[in-house]
């Protein structure tokens, strides 16, 4: 399984989506991410900024690096064979908004049934509708 980011280049020149794709014998899926950049500051060979950009501030371009490498490892981290673009847009999201999953009384407070997992180690993560899972599951009720 490879995990790689990637940006289109749109008629928005100074921004471009950057979008995660994930392969495997039977997988190819993409979708995109809330991050962004200037295309003209995108090194696609590193899969993140060019490492000598004058006009963007180190701490800026280290923290668009270290999203990028970390919602990679998530990726990776929550694969399983079978995975639909559905499960990598939920996953991409859960990363993007680590709140809008919250626990109240051990149960997950949102209106999308099967979406997350409480887990021993108290984090939720994104789990596919269509895969059993013997853990606890949120019900949003």
């Amino acid at each position: 399984m490879n995990v790689t980011a990637f940006i289109r280049k749109t008629s928005a020149k100074d921004k471009a989506t950057i979008y995660f794709r994930v392969r495997d014998e039977k997988c190819d899926i993409k979708c995109a991410s809330e991050l962004t950049i200037n295309p003209n500051h995108w090194d696609a060979k590193r899969q993140s900024y060019k490492q000598r950009i004058a006009l963007v501030k180190d701490s800026e371009r280290q923290q668009l690096n270290d999203a990028i490498l970390d919602l990679k490892r998530l990726i990776s981290k929550e694969y399983y064979i079978g995975a639909t673009a559905e499960w990598l847009k939920r996953v991409i999201f859960v990363f993007h908004h680590p709140n809008a999953y919250k626990l109240k009384d051990n149960q997950c407070q949102t209106g999308i049934r099967n979406t997350c997992q409480y887990r021993e180690d108290r984090t939720l993560r994104a789990i596919p509708e269509d895969r059993e899972e013997t853990h606890r599951l949120c019900d949003g009720h």
